[in-house]
């Protein structure tokens, strides 16, 4: 079979079974918990390990930008939508555009953790550290409610900035919802069975 072709499908059977097997892996392996999948897959492939990698590195960068460009742009079409349906105006549409670059900013300027170091840390390091992590979230929350207020927006009624479905409504954390992505409104159903 020619490597060429191989290399991408190999990377997109990778994401697809990588989703499967991440909690095996990371048993195996915490450093870096795909490694055990590629290492894997380079054998029975019969290709190097770094050619693996590589590609599997490339398409999960891509996969995470494509994502996040859908996400943005969902993000802008809701933020259009509640400008069309008279629910904020022009300068509340400006100012919620510009926020929403701002929360996306900080997010990526956020230092990863270190995983490694994480792991030969104490329990009681640990809870400190997730303490820490809380009241920061409780900060940036107390913080996008002030901007809130002093744009005249009712984010929880519009639906922006705050907790997904699964979150409490409270937080702006990452799931759908959180940081500035835009969220589904319950459905009445939604609200009376859950």
């Amino acid at each position: 079979m020619n490597k060429k072709f191989l290399i991408p499908t190999l990377a997109a059977v990778i994401l697809s079974v990588g989703v499967l097997s991440t909690s095996t892996i990371k048993a195996q392996d915490a450093g870096n918990p795909d490694q055990g999948l590629i290492t894997k897959l380079a054998q029975k492939l019969g290709l190097e390990e770094t050619k693996v990698q590589t590609a599997f590195d490339e398409a999960r960068t891509e996969m995470r930008t494509e994502r996040q460009a859908e996400m943005e742009t969902k993000f802008e079409e809701q933020v259009n939508q509640l400008r069309a349906d008279g629910k904020i105006t022009e300068a509340q549409k400006t100012a919620i555009l510009a926020k929403h670059e701002e929360m996306q900013s900080q997010m990526q300027n956020r230092k990863p953790e270190n995983k490694e170091g994480w792991q030969n840390i104490t329990q009681e390091e640990k809870q400190a550290q997730a303490e820490t992590r809380r009241a920061e979230m409780e900060q940036r929350r107390t913080d996008l409610e002030n901007w809130a207020n002093t744009n005249g927006l009712n984010l929880e009624e519009l639906g922006l900035f705050v907790g997904g479905p699964h979150g409490d409504g409270k937080g702006i954390g990452p799931r759908e919802g959180g940081m500035g992505m835009p969220m589904e409104k319950p459905t009445e159903t939604q609200t009376t069975t859950e």
